[in-house]
């Protein structure tokens, strides 16, 4: 059996969405449908049917998952063996991501890996993260900001609150008077038309942008100031608010806006990766993010 036809499954599972899990795996609406329809021939069972507009996945489709993982897993270990490598006992884990997770969960990380695992941290837009996993360079990506491949997995681990923060004072002042510290770097081929990194929908809510930055440290050190507001994950601020005094606490600042109050989270690594405990240890942490 093609394991891609299992692959392609267990994303659709993970999204609930054919068109969603095509972009991810990098391949069209029709193969992907054409795949799902040939597993199901494959196994004898109907795995996802029609619920209104969208999709679900049948009894007997969520019943075989686990099965899939480990026969997903079993020819993982096969490739091992016949390569002569043990990923587990390797002594390098590269991890590339961009500074909302790098400033303050890497640490969290490093602590729910084995010991004996040095770490090499690279940071990289989204685009350039993804050519670095493709290329070998990183053995896995963290990001909430997907660039589909066919040559990757995004494995959509957890979802993250977001929210406008900033001073208190700012909640005083209408939507369009907002001082907002965006970054610098833009990114394109984002399937939600995102194209700054702090995930802020510019194309369908422009904002007043005062500042421009490259660095997370300097956005928040704006905030903090009471000189801007700045569009961050709420573990970001959690987190930032646990080590500054309580005068530099920042809060959330509420707009009159209807935008995504929710980033979906990715592990991503390349199709032939086969770090699998290292990646359920990686998406464990990331799990506990809300």
């Amino acid at each position: 059996m093609d394991t891609n036809k299992l692959l392609h499954f267990k994303m659709v599972y993970q999204t609930g969405n054919l068109r969603e899990a095509a972009e991810l795996l990098g391949i069209s609406h029709a193969g992907l449908s054409k795949s799902i329809k040939s597993l199901e021939a494959d196994l004898g069972i109907e795995l996802i049917t029609k619920d209104g507009r969208g999709i679900k996945t049948t009894p007997a489709g969520s019943k075989i998952l686990n099965q899939i993982d480990e026969t997903l897993a079993s020819v993982n270990n096969l490739r091992e063996k016949a390569s002569g490598i043990n990923s587990v006992k390797s002594s390098f884990c590269k991890i590339g991501t961009f500074e909302v997770f790098s400033t303050y969960l890497i640490p969290e990380i490093i602590k729910a890996l084995p010991k004996d695992i040095n770490i090499v941290l690279k940071e990289h837009i989204p685009g350039k993260l993804e050519e670095e996993i493709i290329n070998g360079n990183i053995d896995f990506g963290i990001s909430y900001l997907a660039i589909p491949s066919k040559e990757l997995d995004h494995m959509k681990i957890s979802k993250i609150k977001m929210g406008v923060y900033g001073h208190k004072k700012f909640n005083k002042l209408n939507f369009e008077e907002l001082p907002f510290v965006t970054p610098v770097a833009n990114i394109e081929g984002t399937p939600t038309k995102v194209k700054g990194l702090d995930g802020w929908p510019e194309h369908r809510h422009p904002r007043k942008i005062k500042y421009n930055v490259s660095l997370l440290e300097s956005a928040l050190s704006l905030t903090r100031e009471g000189l801007a507001v700045g569009h961050f994950p709420r573990f970001i601020v959690e987190r930032h608010n646990q080590i500054v005094a309580k005068a530099f606490q920042i809060q959330e600042v509420k707009i009159p806006l209807k935008i995504q109050q929710q980033q979906d989270i990715y592990l991503i690594k390349r199709k032939d990766s086969n770090e699998d405990i290292l990646a359920k240890k990686i998406s464990k942490v990331l799990r506990s993010l809300q």
